[in-house]
Order: C-alpha cells, then sequence, then structure tokens
C-alpha cells in the first residue's frame, strides 16, 4: 500500500493496518446494510456464529435503530 500511495513528506507512511482491522472493517459495513443482509448471513460470511456478531457489533445496530419512528408506525395501526 505505501507503494501505491508513494509515501512522501506529505503522504505518510501507511502504518497498523492489520488482517483483523480489515475483517472488523468488512463486518461493521456489513452491519450497516442491515437489514438487506441478515445477521445469518453476515455470521457466515465472516465463519463465525450469529451470537459473536451481535455481542461485538451490537452498537452499529443500535446506531441503526430508529425507535421514534417505529413507535409511531405501531401507534398509527
Amino acid at each position: 500500500m505505501n507503494a501505491a500511495v508513494g509515501s512522501t513528506e506529505y503522504n505518510q507512511k501507511i502504518t497498523g493496518l492489520t488482517a483483523h482491522i480489515f475483517r472488523h472493517n468488512y463486518c461493521a459495513n456489513l452491519c450497516y446494510q442491515m437489514p438487506n443482509i441478515s445477521i445469518k448471513r453476515i455470521a457466515s460470511l465472516l465463519g463465525d456464529t450469529e451470537k459473536m456478531v451481535l455481542e461485538v457489533y451490537n452498537h452499529v445496530l443500535e446506531e441503526k435503530e430508529n425507535v421514534k419512528e417505529v413507535i409511531a408506525d405501531a401507534i398509527a395501526l
């Protein structure tokens, strides 16, 4: 990556990227796509369990919640 960006004094050398960070970003991006993709599918793509996805990425799911809209829709029924 450093060769691709041509590290100079203006383009600092890229450090600290690991396979773990790429995996985390991949999963987080998938979670932001819910409900277009299920937790079950995300877990399958990661080779992990749905429980792990929920435990680690629950903060992403909570960010996506729209409680006021859901309650308003339920009341409108």
